[in-house]
């Protein structure tokens, strides 16, 4: 795994742990459900309909690899990936 990669993986990990919190959880609503057996969410894909603002969440489990792609959110509305009903564990790479 590249160093880059590495450093991006890991801050996909804090990302996704710092909104698990419950409090955050019932505030946002998920625009899009990825489910634990899709890798891949690209906003010119599967997640075409995500917009400024939006929620995605990943559900519980384990993924070999994750891949996130296309999404434009802004800094006023950025787009929040977090994982939902419990760990989502990305252990391989790419």
């Amino acid at each position: 795994m590249t160093p880059a990669r590495q450093i991006l993986l890991t801050l996909l990990v804090i990302i996704v742990n710092v909104f698990n919190s419950p409090l955050i959880a019932q505030q946002q609503s998920c625009a899009l459900t990825i489910p634990s057996t899709e890798w891949q969410v690209n906003g010119r894909e599967n997640a075409a309909s995500v917009k400024p603002g939006d929620t995605i969440c990943l559900m519980a489990g384990s993924r070999q690899f994750l891949s996130i792609s296309y999404l434009h959110g802004t800094s006023a509305k950025p787009i929040v990936v977090r994982n939902s009903n419990g760990i989502v564990d990305v252990s391989g790479y790419y």
